[in-house]
């Protein structure tokens, strides 16, 4: 299993970043992380995040999985079985969040009135 802490992205000498929010930041720190070769090359990925982080929005979570999940052909049961968060019991609701929200099913026909 190989693990990611977010601590490298968070942190920069006494400076903590604290809450994670919108998609260009996920987006970036993706890119920092190199989070998509990492998944491809790694079949169980380990995601740490520190007990500073107080927020994780699903903005940023959907920027920083959008193209992992996009790989996985979208397929939600891919992703939970490739991804492990380990995080306070707060962050972890908010990451289930994005997890539903980038999985939401789109299909639905709409009712016209």
């Amino acid at each position: 299993m190989y693990e990611i802490n977010l601590s490298q992205i968070t942190e920069k000498g006494n400076n903590k970043i604290t809450s994670l929010g919108g998609k260009d930041n996920g987006l970036a720190a993706a890119e920092k992380l190199h989070i998509v070769d990492l998944a491809k090359k790694h079949d169980i990925i380990k995601i740490i995040v520190p007990g500073y982080i107080k927020g994780f929005h699903s903005s940023y979570f959907a920027g920083l999985f959008s193209q992992i999940i996009s790989d996985l052909g979208n397929s939600r049961c891919k992703f939970e079985n490739k991804f492990i968060f380990d995080a306070d019991d707060k962050i972890l609701e908010q990451i289930n969040d994005g997890i539903d929200l980038c999985f939401m099913d789109t299909s639905a026909v709409r009712i016209k009135k």
